[in-house]
């Protein structure tokens, strides 16, 4: 018996704290040294994966003057190859040391595709607005979270996304050329706004649905309560 079908047992019946210590007690469900051991490593290496991203964006940014435009590049694109590459190596996730370092590989990648997008836009200065960035960033790393299947590149992803939508729902004025389309459609200012909750609402009810089999790795219940967290 797992923790969660545990649960489902327990919920409904009201136990005592030391009735429910028990039943985990009995059912093994209570985390052994080796188990604290793999979250342990695999929070690290995914810190050092965040770290790696957040102090490549810091090096870029404090020695913008110093570089050039194709150094600054060359750097960024450099990091985001290694990082798919080592997903490439670890794929298939034939074990758990392997999951936890493609999980960190691609999420470094997804770190690292954020950074290459806002180099473009400071470089070049293409006059896209925020929101735009945030929604190409998520649309170009969706494929590392399928491939992934992990609950922490997932929400990863949902932040992305979901800083996309507030800019989106709030950034316009009401002389804004989006409104020319949604005047068309009969949609106002408090509809659009219902919009970020409806999408993660709906994500919400998806990752639980597909709690089973090959995606039961990227669903967890604390992923689904952040989704329903971003959605109220």
């Amino acid at each position: 018996m797992n923790r969660h079908e545990l649960d489902s047992l327990l919920t409904p019946h009201k136990l005592s704290a030391p009735a429910i210590k028990r039943a985990l007690t009995l059912t093994d469900n209570r985390p052994t040294t080796e188990a604290w051991r793999i979250f342990a490593v695999r929070s690290l290496g995914l810190a050092g994966m965040a770290a790696v991203g957040a102090g490549l964006i810091f090096f870029v940014a404090a020695n913008w003057q110093s570089m050039s435009a194709i150094g600054r590049f060359a750097l960024v694109q450099v990091l985001l190859l290694f990082a798919i590459g080592v997903a490439w190596w670890k794929t298939p996730p034939d074990s758990t040391a392997n999951r936890g370092m493609l999980s960190g590989a691609l999420t470094l990648a997804t770190l690292v595709s954020g950074a290459l997008l806002a180099l473009f836009g400071q470089t070049y200065q293409t006059g896209a607005d925020v929101y735009e960035l945030f929604f190409f960033w998520a649309l170009l790393t969706l494929p590392f979270a399928l491939a992934a299947m992990s609950g922490a590149l997932w929400a990863v992803w949902a932040c992305i996304i979901n800083v996309g939508l507030a800019l989106y729902t709030g950034w316009h004025g009401p002389d804004d050329f989006v409104w020319v389309v949604f005047d068309r459609w009969g949609v106002n200012k408090p509809t659009m706004l219902m919009m970020p909750f409806a999408l993660n609402f709906a994500a919400a009810v998806l990752f639980y649905i597909a709690g089973a089999g090959r995606y039961a790795t990227a669903q967890s219940a604390w992923l689904g309560r952040l989704l329903l967290t971003f959605a109220f």
